[in-house]
C-alpha cells in the first residue's frame, strides 16, 4: 500500500467507499463530526478508504494463524494518538491561546467509534474486548469544597424549609443528590 499523495488527500472524500459509509449516517450532526475523525484517520494510515477496505478484507481472508488484526492494532494506535499529540482546543476570550495537550477519553473512543463503523458498513467487524480494549473512559469533574460558613450563607438564602432541609443534608451527611435520592426506608430502618 502506498502513502497518500497531495492529490490523493483531496479526493478521499469522492472514494466511493468512503460516499457509501457516509451515506449510511441519517444525522447531520453525526455526519460531521464523523467525516471530520475519519479525516484525522486518514491522516495518520496514509491511506485512501478504497486501501483501507482493501488492506482489512484482506487480512480476514488469511488463515488464522497468519492473521496479523492490522485494523485493531491501527485502531488502538489511533486511540492513543489524540490523547498525547493534539493540543485542546482554546476556551474563553482568548482563542490564540492553546491549553494542554490531548483530548479527553470520551472524545477518543467516539473517534475508534466512528472509524469502527466506517470498516462495519463493509462486513469488517473490529472486536476489542479482552487484553485489546479501550480503557473505559472516566469523567473527571472538579469537586467543590465548601466550608461552614458558606453553607450558612445558602441556608440563610434558601426560601423554603424543604431547601434548607435538603442543603443540610447533603452537607452534614456528606452525600450528593443522587445518593440522597437513591436513599430507601430500609437503608435508614434500623439506625
Amino acid at each position: 500500500m502506498s502513502n497518500l499523495t497531495s492529490k490523493q488527500t483531496i479526493l478521499w472524500k469522492t472514494d466511493p467507499p468512503f460516499q457509501r459509509w457516509l451515506g449510511t449516517i441519517t444525522r447531520k450532526s453525526t455526519k460531521k463530526s464523523y467525516r471530520s475523525w475519519f479525516k484525522c484517520y486518514i491522516e495518520f494510515t496514509r491511506l485512501t478508504p478504497s486501501q483501507l477496505i482493501d488492506e482489512a478484507l484482506e487480512d480476514l481472508k488469511r488463515n488464522p494463524r497468519e492473521k496479523q488484526d492490522i485494523v485493531m492494532h491501527r485502531l488502538i494506535n489511533f486511540y492513543h494518538l489524540p490523547k498525547t499529540d493534539y493540543q485542546k482546543k482554546p476556551k474563553g476570550k482568548d482563542k490564540t491561546k492553546r491549553e494542554g495537550k490531548g483530548v479527553t477519553d470520551k472524545v477518543a473512543h467516539a473517534r475508534v467509534g466512528a472509524v469502527r463503523s466506517f470498516y462495519g458498513t463493509f462486513g469488517v467487524t473490529v472486536r476489542m474486548n479482552g487484553r485489546h480494549s479501550l480503557p473505559r473512559p472516566r469523567v473527571r469533574n472538579k469537586r467543590m469544597i465548601v466550608n461552614a460558613q458558606q453553607v450558612k450563607t445558602l441556608i440563610n438564602h434558601a426560601i423554603k424549609p424543604r431547601d434548607r432541609a435538603i442543603i443540610l443534608s447533603h452537607f452534614q451527611g456528606g452525600m450528593d443528590a443522587s445518593t440522597v435520592c437513591s436513599i430507601k426506608y430500609g437503608d435508614i430502618a434500623e439506625d
